[in-house]
């Protein structure tokens, strides 16, 4: 079984309703950052992992902010884990403390990615403080590890991590 892309299910949260969830994972990032994060959700979905991604939420309309901030909160509604993918830019951004906070306030699991260019000398914001800190690959797999419906793909990868999707990315 392949991952959802959760925004695409017809089924998807509503303010009213709430779906029978699935472990899903919302990846919380800085726009600039899509490659790498269309790469994260994209191997999650390959793990047999859902997900929600904004960038394939088509309900937002980024001229108008009011959409952006009911597609967050309904895909946090839908989502078991938050995944915040920290590169030099997320520190920039104003939509990655709100989503944490989001997520921290509905008492969902945090955890940040560190990207494998983000030096490791570079200091966390405080609002990272409040999830778990993943510094690579076998982070990473530790915790798509507990996740019930994944597939165990990764375990065929491991040895041959200049091959992995995520290899440009992440350390490994």
């Amino acid at each position: 079984m392949t991952g959802r892309n959760i925004f695409n299910e017809t089924r998807f949260i509503t303010e009213d309703t709430r779906i029978q969830k699935s472990k899903c994972v919302f990846i919380s990032h800085k726009k600039e950052d899509a490659d790498f994060c269309r790469a994260i959700a994209n191997y999650l979905m390959s793990e047999g992992i859902d997900v929600y991604f904004d960038e394939y939420d088509k309900s937002i309309n980024l001229s108008k902010p009011e959409t952006v901030v009911r597609s967050i909160e309904r895909g946090l509604l839908a989502s078991s884990y938050v995944l915040c993918v920290a590169t030099a830019n997320t520190f920039k951004s104003k939509w990655v403390p709100w989503e944490l906070g989001n997520g921290f306030s509905k008492r969902l699991p945090l955890f940040v990615l560190k990207s494998k260019n983000l030096p490791i000398t570079e200091k966390v914001p405080e609002y990272m403080c409040v999830a778990t800190y993943l510094t690579g690959w076998s982070d990473l797999k530790k915790i798509i590890d507990t996740l019930p419906n994944h597939r165990g793909l990764h375990e065929s990868v491991r040895a041959f991590s200049s091959t992995h999707p995520l290899y440009g990315y992440i350390n490994f």
